[in-house]
């Protein structure tokens, strides 16, 4: 099936036709590309968790900011002071357009993962069917390489009478077309597996790039908010500090 994953179809593809000491270095071959992208989707993964738990923060200030300046009334500029409220008022609408701005790269972000994965994936069938056809020609190469063998074997076979031992020179013919053909399947095996290799390779510089495109995306628009975001934040956390100071002295004033 297409969602067969392109190394796992080379691994098994390799141990079913390779003597297990060619098929251990495939497999060695295989998990070097493999590990990199674990590494890589573990960096991706903590990168993206790090930029939750910011966003949460953010959330969290701009949630404080509402509800401060929520509390804070025209009735009580006297003592609050209107410029203190007003500048509530401001932080609040820039938050939100903040937001806002975030909301529009996200989508862009999202729609240029969307073509990143599905370049990635057009490129995994492809070499899926690469691999698949790869092994259909291999098991062909491999059948002609035993059936010219046993051609060559009845030929020899037919070179002396049926009650005669087989001569000296008749043995060594078959000893030598014995190794011919042990030698004809170990080139067809790792000229296959040179193929696969290359194959995986490519397969694996896909993923590596598609990866550091996606974490370039991402990256380019953290970037973008992450000046407008800074100054926003250090201002309301500042203004929170004198307005909930101003809100609790004026409230305290009006119990005593």
């Amino acid at each position: 099936q297409r969602s067969r994953d392109a190394i796992s179809l080379w691994l098994n593809a390799a141990r079913s036709r390779l003597p297990s000491s060619a098929a251990n270095k495939v497999y060695v071959k295989a998990m070097e590309p493999s590990q990199r992208q674990i590494m890589t989707n573990w960096l991706n993964d903590a990168r993206r968790s790090k930029v939750k738990r910011d966003a949460e923060k953010g959330a969290e200030i701009r949630r404080t900011v509402a509800e401060t300046a929520a509390r804070m009334k025209p009735e009580n500029d006297w003592f609050i002071s209107s410029s203190l409220r007003e500048q509530g008022v401001a932080l609040v609408q820039q938050g939100k357009q903040l937001d806002s701005q975030r909301a529009s790269l996200n989508h862009a972000i999202g729609a240029e993962v969307e073509a990143i994965t599905a370049n990635l994936s057009s490129i995994k069938v492809e070499a899926e069917e690469e691999l698949i056809k790869m092994q259909e020609t291999q098991t062909k190469e491999l059948e002609d390489a035993e059936k010219e063998h046993g051609r060559h074997v009845r030929e020899i076979q037919m070179i002396g009478s049926p009650e005669e031992e087989v001569g000296k020179d008749t043995a060594n013919e078959r000893d030598r077309l014995e190794r011919k053909l042990s030698g004809r399947k170990d080139e067809i095996r790792l000229r296959h597996q040179r193929q696969q290799e290359s194959i995986l390779a490519r397969v694996a510089d896909a993923e590596t790039n598609a990866a550091a495109a996606i974490r370039d995306s991402e990256q380019q628009a953290a970037d973008t908010l992450a000046g407008p975001e800074h100054e926003f934040r250090n201002a309301a956390l500042l203004w929170i500090e004198r307005g909930q100071r101003r809100l609790r002295a004026l409230f305290g004033r009006r119990d005593e």
